[in-house]
């Protein structure tokens, strides 16, 4: 689990990362495990800001409610696809999905 230390120093609820060379740019919110800490930061290269909720830790709020409060234009679901046949993770994801 340390190789996860590579990307986004880790796992976290909630990582912004913010892009100050495309203030017009949108925003947007990747939902993932740790096999998307990848791939945030290559959203970095078309998105103003990058919100990247961990649907494993992240239970404030919905990800509708989420969008309306940070001006998200795109939302990005990037669980892995073993983790999605576990009926632990389609409950999380349902939670974040009201």
């Amino acid at each position: 689990n340390a190789k996860y230390m590579t990307f986004l120093a880790g796992d976290h609820a909630l990582t912004v990362i913010t892009n100050n060379s495309l203030p017009d740019a949108p925003n947007v919110l990747m939902v993932k495990d740790s096999y998307g800490n990848c791939f945030a930061p290559f959203l970095t290269q078309n998105y103003h800001t990058v919100y990247v909720m961990d649907y494993r830790e992240y239970y404030q709020l919905s990800i509708s409610r989420f969008a309306e409060q940070y001006d998200i234009q795109d939302v990005i679901l990037i669980p892995n696809l073993g983790a999605t046949q576990s009926s632990n993770v389609c409950d999380l994801m349902s939670y974040l999905c009201k």
